[in-house]
């Protein structure tokens, strides 16, 4: 069984277009929501700028998602490196508590 066999088709709108899309199942509901977002984030884009193209909000929105990711990339990869450092520093005092 190959992983497109595992694909389903779901139907979505953003910004005045129907799009189907191939994903896994357990998918679904996180597409589904990004989809939401991408078409509320059009809608308001649209209002506060009526002169914009869709392709000039449609960056704007990708730099803001792709901003939001790598933010909370280096929130993670710091998260990563104190959780280390806490256990490290656990461990230096249990050496040091055998060494007393």
């Amino acid at each position: 069984m190959s992983v497109e066999d595992n694909k389903q088709s779901i139907t979505v709108r953003i910004g005045n277009k129907t799009l189907t899309l191939r994903i896994n199942p357990q998918n679904e509901e996180y597409v589904r929501a990004g989809a939401k977002d991408v078409d509320e984030k059009i809608a308001k884009f649209k209002d506060k700028n009526p002169k914009l193209d869709i392709t000039d909000i449609l960056s704007f929105i990708a730099v803001e998602y792709a901003s939001n990711y790598h933010k909370e990339k280096r929130s993670q990869d710091e998260s990563t490196v104190q959780y280390s450092f806490e256990k490290i520093n656990d461990s230096l005092d249990e050496i040091l508590d055998i060494l007393k």
